[in-house]
């Protein structure tokens, strides 16, 4: 598999991510359960595996991966009173602490590939 092919593949999987946090972010939820228990560490997962992919192929561009992941998290935010669901502060913070884990995940990624020979 070529390099393009590789880099292609991590931001589709990236995009197919995104959209599932946004379908995600914009359904109607209750205000108890099993889900609200585990909210800030579902922001958390979500936002560490959605930038995984294109950091792993990307490591040069973490910095703005990062910065682009923390806008989505904080645009989810600023939108969700529009579908029926509350905006929160922690959420965002919870984003970006899960984008940062995965954005380094990704470079540790693409170093151990590279350093296998398995990237090229």
């Amino acid at each position: 598999m070529t390099e393009r092919i590789k880099q292609r593949a991590g931001l589709a999987m990236t995009l197919t991510i995104a959209l599932c946090i946004a379908v995600l972010g914009f359904i109607p939820m209750p205000a108890t359960g099993p889900v609200m228990a585990n909210d800030k560490l579902n922001h958390f997962l979500g936002f560490a595996i959605l930038v995984l992919p294109v950091a792993s192929v990307h490591p040069r561009h973490v910095p703005w991966i990062f910065i682009a992941a923390v806008t989505y998290g904080g645009a989810i935010e600023l939108l969700q009173p529009f579908t029926g669901r509350t905006r929160s502060w922690g959420d965002l913070v919870a984003d970006g602490a899960g984008a940062a884990l995965g954005c380094a995940l990704g470079r540790v990624v693409f170093a151990r590939l590279v350093g296998t020979g398995r990237f090229n």
